[in-house]
C-alpha cells in the first residue's frame, strides 16, 4: 500500500500560503482604485456656468451672471465663465431670430426668485397662435471642451404661462438634434400659486470638443395666449475641472501598475 504523504499542519499552514497571498493582494489594487475613485469625487467638483436670461436691468440671481437683451430682439452673444454663448435660432410670431424679453413684477416667495422673475420666450402667432414657436441656445464647443456635461434649466412664469415645451439636444452644431425632455410644463403662479420651488429641466449631454452644442426649447401645446409660448428662465452647465482627467489618469495609472506587479 502507498505510503500517504498527507500532513494535517504541513497542508493547513499550505492552505494559508495560498489563500492569504492572493488576499493580500487583492487590497493592492482595491487601494489603488479608491485612490482613483477619491480623486474623481474631489475633482468632479465642477465650475458652474450659470446664466439668467431677461431684460436689461433684471433683478440679479445670486451666482448667475446676466445675459440681457430687449424685448422683441435678438440677444447679442457674450462669453460668460470663459464659454461662448449665442442665440443659434428661434421663431417669434413669425420673425425669425427674435424673442420677447420680459420681467414679471407678481410676487413669488421661495427659491430663485430673481431668476425666475424674468424670462426669454417665443411664441407663433402672437396671442392664441398654435405651436411651434422655439429658441435655441448655442455653447461654444471648442471653450466647452470635450466629456460629459449635466444641463439643467428654469422655466418659470411669475404671471400666468403654463405652455408644454419639448426641450432637444444637438452636439453636433445644430446638424441633428435628439430629445433630452419630453413634454416639459411651465409652472406658473396664477395656476399653482406661490409654489415651493421652481422644477428644473436635467439632462446629461457629451461634447466632443469641436462641434457647439445647441440646446433647443420648442412649444408643442400652442392654443390660448396662456399655453403657446416656450420660455426660459435661466440655465446651468456642470463642467469638468480641466485637472480632473489628469488626477484620475494617475489613479488609474497606479491600479495598471499593482495589477501587473501582482499577476508577474
Amino acid at each position: 500500500m502507498r505510503k500517504s504523504t498527507f500532513s494535517p499542519r504541513n497542508s493547513d499552514a499550505a492552505q494559508h500560503r495560498i489563500v492569504m497571498k492572493p488576499l493580500k493582494n487583492s487590497l493592492k489594487p482595491i487601494a489603488a482604485f479608491a485612490f482613483s475613485s477619491a480623486i474623481l469625487s474631489l475633482t468632479s467638483q465642477a465650475a458652474i456656468l450659470q446664466v439668467n436670461v431677461g431684460p436689461a436691468g433684471q433683478p440679479a440671481e445670486t451666482g448667475f451672471t446676466d445675459w440681457t437683451t430687449g424685448d422683441r430682439s435678438t440677444p447679442a452673444p457674450t462669453t460668460i465663465s470663459g464659454i461662448g454663448l449665442s442665440m443659434a435660432g428661434s421663431v417669434n410670431d413669425g420673425a425669425a431670430d427674435e424673442i420677447r424679453s420680459i420681467n414679471r413684477t407678481n410676487t413669488y416667495v421661495g427659491p430663485l426668485t430673481n431668476l425666475t422673475q424674468t424670462w426669454w420666450g417665443t411664441r407663433i402667432g402672437g396671442g392664441g397662435g398654435g405651436a411651434g414657436g422655439f429658441l435655441t441656445i448655442a455653447l461654444d464647443g471648442v471653450d466647452l471642451g470635450a466629456g460629459s456635461f449635466e444641463w439643467t434649466s428654469w422655466h418659470h412664469d411669475q404671471d400666468n404661462q403654463t405652455g408644454v415645451m419639448d426641450i432637444e439636444v444637438s452636439v453636433d452644431g445644430g446638424s441633428t438634434f435628439a430629445l433630452a425632455v419630453d413634454d416639459f410644463g411651465i409652472v406658473d403662479n396664477v395656476a399653482d400659486g406661490n409654489v415651493g420651488a421652481p422644477n428644473p429641466a436635467t439632462f446629461s449631454f457629451t461634447a466632443n470638443g469641436t462641434d457647439d452644442v445647441q440646446v433647443r426649447f420648442t412649444n408643442v401645446s400652442g392654443g390660448g395666449s396662456a399655453s403657446d409660448f416656450a420660455l426660459l428662465n435661466g440655465f446651468q452647465v456642470v463642467v469638468p475641472e480641466p485637472g480632473s482627467l489628469i488626477f484620475v489618469g494617475l489613479g488609474s495609472f497606479a491600479l495598471l501598475g499593482r495589477r501587473r506587479r501582482m499577476t508577474a
